[in-house]
């Protein structure tokens, strides 16, 4: 059906400026497409000369853990290790040139040095030496430095060797070198500047001598009148703080405080600092202040917090040098690392974002302007993005290709373009109108979770809020986009939901019209409690970190409370707590006194207690779910689950309903309440985007409600069940998601529901609300 769900020429181009048209092959293809003439327009596509490539060139590692990346003027040198004996991996090639052995003993493996043309990615040389050693390069020349107790200069282009020159042997060896006056240091960096009487010993390469390096050198203004400094933590204060003072000056005469804390050191910017503040996990900004007198020239907030350099483990055990920070200037522009992986380009006058992009998600080194291309080494690759591409100035191989895309879809051949579509999008994932093809090409394959997690991809990267086949598929009536990542359940009060945001931003929608208040808070929010009003709790301050009602009683004996990590959470009933423990026991507090009743069945591990108005309380976990005697211990099973536990239960008047699984498949299963028959069985979502966290399982309108990797809601009767979650593959999951950190918070929070309404958080920084009647069928 040739034309069928054709994208306007409009869409294709909306994010090109004016100069887009300037590809004329693009233009006269869109112009095919949009008439209905698909094969011509893929013919023309075809015949067409070459455009703008994503990528100038690439080098994938193709799984080799590879710890350390240097990329100079002109070269880039990567590292990787082999068995002693052992041939190198693929990327680096044959080794040429005797051993860089500097005789400290036998080790039972290699560290390669790989050199690469960062104009064209050619591979030109490789080196091998015998266990590990610290490499850097010159920023002057790119001459190539390896060294342990012997100093080797490698020539850039050959890899030949053109110094050999001893160094003191353990334990005073050199761990640092000093280059033109630079220190490289390989150990981790902590963010935190050496104090002004602290000296770090180095090896001077030009004076070929020891030295001592004088931080206060590194940190002075470009006119050298004064000297900046950051510090974080301790004394009972959290944060970041910045200052600055005169050269000879004893104390700062100003300073900066920022509310988290950071991994990357501030940097002047002519007379002026910029900093990069925040973690992954917290609230991060990129800002300049005047260098005279600490006031805030500009802030331009990240909406995933701050990458921390080395914060990210290495396959293998090996973890990658953090001698870097993810913030500086690139090609006249700021540029700063997000927490999630992306790279945000900035106007330094202003801090107006001029360009992002998320070239990948896991860095070895600080991108660098190289002849026209940004030079990105990332965990599985490392490639040059021309500059016209990172700042989008015009039509690329990537509007060709999601073009070409679209006219595969309509001649039939779906399966390719899905291909060429996660092709573009593991380079630029940020591209809006190979999201909007995306999702019709999933559509057209029967791929319903790949289509919600392309249609809210596209939904956060043109800023919408709502999406009428989402409406009309999944009942979803607005998506929310709070910013940040969403650690905390959304709560009610009153007719307003709120959602707090791990940036520090509060969100209040009211429930009637879906409108929404924003209030920035002056922390990064660790949770939500709702009584007569929501008030939020920060992570750093012990005054505001409260325990929930249901975690226990306040005051309780330690005799009651101590146990271990597979005990579960106590619950109230009939005016006492029963706290379940390992193996079937628990434990009851009366009052002040502590009873404990010895279990009944033999293999129950982490177990837990389930009460609710609709009849006595039950216990599962491994086994099922059990009947209890009157002390709440486990006695006989109600529903068996053998092959695994029950992991969650939820019932009614009528039904019980566990969530298990089978197979690695999570399900979620509705039986009569006295178990004496199966109802309904129901697959979850396939794939779990981030692991730990809570999970729901909630009775709603004649089914239950599941909230955790997915949402889900399952009749206990006849009708079809609900599902809403992302990727139908790990791979599209991936995509569909920014970068999730472990955070003991699963994807989807608990949901609620207010005036035929359903709230729920998710992780993907957004607060979804659909309609329960579209959800439900009622």
């Amino acid at each position: 059906m040739l034309g069928r769900m054709r994208t306007p020429l409009a869409l294709l181009l909306v994010a090109l400026p004016a100069t887009a048209r300037a590809d004329e092959a693009l233009a006269r293809a869109a112009t095919l497409h949009a008439v209905g003439r698909p094969f011509e327009a893929l013919a023309l596509l075809d015949a067409a000369t070459p455009a703008a490539p994503l990528a100038r060139w690439a080098v994938a590692f193709d799984g080799v853990t590879v710890p350390v990346a240097h990329v100079g003027r002109k070269h880039v040198v990567l590292t990787s290790h082999a068995s002693r004996l052992a041939e190198p991996y693929p990327i680096a090639g044959p080794a040429s040139g005797p051993r860089l052995d500097d005789r400290t003993g036998v080790y039972d493996f290699d560290t390669l040095y790989t050199g690469f043309d960062a104009v064209t990615g050619k591979r030109l040389w490789t080196r091998r030496a015998p266990g590990h050693n610290d490499v850097t390069l010159d920023d002057r020349t790119d001459a190539v430095y390896v060294w342990r107790e012997r100093l080797f200069k490698l020539n850039p282009d050959t890899g030949a060797t053109e110094a050999d020159v001893p160094l003191p042997k353990r334990p005073s060896r050199f761990d640092a070198l000093l280059i033109d006056g630079r220190l490289h240091r390989p150990q981790p960096n902590t963010g935190r500047l050496e104090g002004p009487d602290e000296k770090l010993p180095a090896w001077d390469v030009d004076r070929n001598r020891p030295a001592e390096f004088d931080p206060v050198a590194a940190r002075l203004s470009p006119d050298e009148r004064r000297v900046l400094g950051v510090g974080g933590g301790g004394g009972g204060r959290f944060g970041t703080w910045v200052t600055a003072k005169p050269l000879r000056a004893a104390e700062p005469d100003w300073t900066f405080e920022h509310p988290s804390s950071s991994g990357n050191a501030p940097f002047w910017l002519g007379n002026d600092i910029v900093a990069l503040v925040g973690e992954p996990g917290s609230k991060g900004e990129v800002t300049r202040l005047d260098g005279q007198t600490g006031a805030v020239k500009w802030r331009y907030a990240l909406p995933r917090g701050a990458y921390r350099p080395g914060g990210e483990p290495l396959g293998g055990g090996a973890t990658p040098e953090r001698n870097w920070n993810a913030v500086g200037l690139v090609g006249g522009l700021v540029l700063a690392v997000g927490g999630e992986g992306s790279l945000y380009l900035l106007e330094p006058d202003t801090g107006k974002l001029v360009s992002k992009l998320t070239p990948t998600r896991k860095y070895l080194t600080f991108p660098r302007l190289v002849d026209g291309a940004l030079v990105v080494c990332g965990f599985e690759s490392v490639r040059a993005i021309p500059w016209d591409v990172v700042l989008r100035r015009g039509p690329d191989d990537g509007d060709r290709r999601v073009l070409r895309a679209r006219c595969l879809h309509d001649l039939g051949r779906t399966e390719e373009a899905r291909v060429v579509l996660d092709e573009v999008l593991k380079l630029d994932p940020e591209r809006t109108a190979a999201w909007a093809v995306m999702a019709d090409v999933c559509r057209a394959a029967d791929r319903p979770f790949d289509e919600i997690g392309a249609r809210c991809r596209q939904l956060e990267l043109t800023g919408r809020d709502s999406s009428p086949q989402l409406r009309e598929r999944n009942g979803l009536l607005k998506r929310i986009a709070t910013g940040h990542d969403l650690y905390s359940d959304v709560a009610t009060t009153g007719d307003t939901v709120f959602a707090a945001t791990v940036a520090g931003a509060a969100l209040a929608v009211d429930v009637h019209t879906l409108a929404v208040a924003r209030t920035e808070l002056p922390a990064s929010s660790s949770g939500l409690s709702a009584t007569t009003a929501v008030k939020a709790h920060f992570f750093g301050s012990p005054k505001t970190q409260e325990l929930p009602a249901e975690a226990g009683p306040k005051g309780a004996p330690a005799a009651f409370l101590r146990g271990t990590g597979y005990d579960g959470a106590p619950v109230r009933w009939q005016g006492k707590w029963y706290r379940p423990l390992n193996r079937g026991a628990v434990r009851v507090l009366d009052g002040d006194a502590v009873k404990e009743f010895p279990a009944r069945v033999g293999g129950l591990e982490a177990w837990r207690l389930y009460v609710s108005p609709w009849g006595p309380p039950l216990g599962f976990g491994a086994g099922g779910v059990y009947e209890l005697d009157e002390n709440l211990v486990p006695v006989r099973v109600r529903i068996p689950a053998p092959a695994t536990p029950s992991y969650l239960l939820a019932g009614d008047a009528r039904t019980l309903a566990v969530v298990t699984y089978r197979r690695d498949s999570a399900l979620v299963q509705v039986w009569a309440r006295d178990g004496s028959r199966l109802l309904r069985e129901q697959a979850l979502a396939p794939y779990h985007p981030v692991g730990g966290g809570y999970q729901y399982l909630l009775p709603l309108a004649g089914g239950y409600l599941y909230a955790g990797s997915s949402l889900a809601w399952v009749p206990a009767g006849d009708g079809p069940a609900w599902r809403f979650g992302f990727g139908e593959s790990p791979a599209a999951v991936a995509a569909a998601l920014p970068k999730l950190h472990y955070a003991h918070a699963s994807l989807f929070g608990r949901p609620v529901v207010r005036d035929g309404l359903l709230f729920a958080g998710c992780r993907d920084g957004a607060v979804y609300v659909f309609d329960v009647a579209a959800v439900t069928g009622r």
